[in-house]
């Protein structure tokens, strides 16, 4: 009983560090996809 609550822990911390780095990496995507923005701006001002 003691090995399945452990095996529980687990699988509980690991699926939180997997949707923290998915929620990690979306907010670098989309920062990514403003600076790129921002440059096509500004290559069709000139």
């Amino acid at each position: 009983m003691k090995l399945y609550i452990n095996i529980n822990i687990l699988v509980l911390t690991l699926l939180v560090f997997v949707l923290a780095v998915s929620c990690a990496d979306v907010e670098t995507e989309t920062s990514g996809y403003a600076a790129l923005e921002i440059s096509l701006d500004d290559v069709s001002h000139r």
